[in-house]
Order: structure tokens, then sequence, then C-alpha cells
């Protein structure tokens, strides 16, 4: 079995924090000035657990820049580096910020984050993808076509961190019932209402979880799960990091 580790690198918050019941990965949020020493117990527990993972999560701004600097002493070939991308202008740029700083394009994956719909993605990630009609350039082909996946966006992520998991894990519990979950649903809340909406609340939001799930795991997984070390990158905040660290990234093992 897989042991994962998240280590957030952040000077100014921890978003990993909410993640409060999850049993996927252990959260480790520190400074940059405390970077290399957790960059060092990263690589010593690697070698002493061959099943060991480590995801790394850079916050945005100057302590991102330090982060991949520290990486760049620590990093090898078996580190795979993800940039998310978001659907603006500020958000592409960034993108080619990050790529050119961290310059190791065999090992990096773009994910497009948020995308409303995948089957018109060219057309929604304009500022990706450019566009001729509109004299947009295209970011994609300048920096030669990278690999690239997607994440859809989502409420569902959002209700799960609420509940102090990741989005697949609530999405387990809808299996925990079989043909008619309602009446079992019934059953286990013993005539106490408010538990039985609660608990029919839970499903719900347990089926919407498996479904995002089904939809966008599987295909980053093949290629996540070449690597023993992950760095999600990116050098300005708010571009959904937490979404693919602590959400994605520890499902695809």
């Amino acid at each position: 079995m897989k042991k994962i580790k998240l280590i957030e690198i952040d000077d100014n918050n921890s978003s990993t924090a909410i993640f409060d019941k999850t049993e996927l990965f252990e959260a480790v949020s520190v400074s940059t000035k405390e970077g290399e020493d957790a960059f060092t117990d990263a690589s010593f527990e690697q070698m002493a657990n061959d099943n060991h993972i480590n995801i790394f999560d850079f916050g945005g701004g100057n302590d991102s820049r330090k982060g991949l600097e520290m990486l760049a002493n620590f990093g090898g070939d078996d580190f795979l580096y993800i940039i998310p991308v978001m659907n603006s202008m500020a958000g592409s740029k960034n993108a080619i910020d990050t790529f050119r700083l961290i310059n190791k394009p065999k090992q990096t994956l773009f994910i497009l984050n948020n995308v409303q719909n995948k089957e018109d993605i060219e057309k929604e990630f304009i500022f990706w993808f450019g566009s001729n009609d509109l004299g947009i350039l295209s970011i994609y082909e300048a920096l030669d076509k990278p690999k690239f996946e997607i994440v859809e966006y989502s409420p569902i992520l959002e209700i799960s961190a609420m509940s102090g998991l990741t989005v697949s894990e609530l999405a387990k519990f809808g299996k925990l019932f079989e043909t008619d979950a309602k009446s079992e649903i019934f059953k286990l809340a013993e005539g106490n209402k408010n538990k039985f909406k609660d608990l029919m609340g839970k499903y719900k939001q347990s089926i919407l979880a498996e479904n995002f799930v089904n939809s966008n795991i599987p295909q980053i997984s093949k290629f996540v799960k070449k690597y023993k070390n992950i760095a999600v990158c990116s050098t300005k905040g708010g571009v959904g990091k937490t979404t693919i660290s602590s959400h994605i990234l520890p499902a695809c093992f």
C-alpha cells in the first residue's frame, strides 16, 4: 500500500489543514525556511520505504520561487512537475513563467483547471490554445505543445473539503449501499428523521463525488503513477493548486 505525504511549502497559510478527517495522506505544512529540512526528511523516508510517495505543494509568490530553487537540488529524474493553468491571460502567462523557471519540459505536466466544458475545451481556454479569428496567440503552441490534462469544475470539491475529506474519500460512502440505498439508509436512521435527511444528503454528495472521480482521475493517474515525487508549482496563487495536490493526486495511487 502506498504511503502518501503531502508537503505544503507556504509562508502565508496552510491550505491542507481543512482535510482534517482524511486517511488518504499525511499533510505537513512548513515555511520556506523549513523547506530544506522537509526535503531531506522526505528523501530519507522514501529511501526507507519504497512505497512512499511525496507530493509537494508550493504556495504562490516568492515562496514558490524559493521552493523551486531548493527543489532543483533535491529533484531527479523521478520527479514530475505539475503546473495548473486557469482560464485567463494572467493564468496562462503564469504557466509560462513557472514552466521556464522549472525548465524540465520532459518532466512537466500542465493541468487545465476548473474546466466548464471539456467537449469544447479549445474555445473555453482561448488564452491557452489561442484563436486565429480573434488574433490571440497560442501559448500551447508557443511551448511546443506540451503534455496536458484537465480537471473539471465541480462544487463537490468544496463540499467534500467542508467535511474534512477528499473527493475520492467522499465517493466511497455511496458504495456502502447496494441496490436500494434509500431503504438501507432509512433502516440505518432508526426512525430519526434528521439522521435520515443527513445520510441521504451525504449519499447524494457521494454520487456526485463518484461521478467527478470517474470523469477526472483515470487519465491523470496513468501519467502520475510513473513518479514517486510530484511537485505542484506556480509562481502565483489562485490557480487551484490545493485541488490538484489534495483531491486529485492522492487518488491516483
